[in-house]
């Protein structure tokens, strides 16, 4: 809004009242949304419905050199599709969710110089509940086996200073 773009979006489950008190412009279908946006931003959730639902088909809509992020689950998007685009020059992406996660090395979305991978930062959910507290565990043991400095973010190893 500082900008003054209009913002648009599409959720299902996201009351029309919402959209109206905030000012943004919901539209009918992602087809809509991604054929009108230069910058999209994704952060649904992952259910059965949401699942595979950003393809290749909605990708292609968003004009050339627009730009893709991802921050909400990666199993919504579809990353061959993503690192194709993003690999002929028609697509500029910000990713910190990977449908595998860490984002393996081998990964076509690596190594491009228009793609920003980060890792993903958000709070634990349901589907990384479990990797809690095998990290605590793991973190403990480097603890006390002398790597104080060494934590272990999304399953691999991480150095951070702030650790004493």
């Amino acid at each position: 809004k500082p900008f003054g773009v209009t913002i648009s979006a599409y959720s299902g489950g996201v009351p029309a009242a919402m959209f109206a008190e905030h000012g943004v412009r919901r539209c009918k279908s992602l087809e809509e949304l991604a054929s009108n946006s230069d910058i999209m931003i994704e952060c649904e959730a992952w259910t059965a419905k949401t699942e595979g639902s950003v393809n290749a088909r909605i990708l292609k809509l968003l004009p050339k050199n627009a730009v893709f992020v991802n921050v909400g689950r990666g199993a919504v998007v579809d990353e061959a599709a993503l690192a194709k685009l993003a690999r002929d020059g028609k697509l500029n992406l910000g990713l910190d969710v990977y449908r595998k996660e860490p984002l393996p090395h081998d990964s076509p979305l690596q190594g491009l110089d228009n793609v920003i991978l980060s890792p993903h930062i958000a709070g634990p959910t349901h589907d990384a509940f479990p990797l809690c507290g095998d990290n605590a565990i793991s973190n403990l043991k480097l603890y006390l086996s002398g790597r104080k400095k060494q934590i272990k973010v999304c399953g691999s190893l991480e150095w951070d200073d702030r650790i004493t």
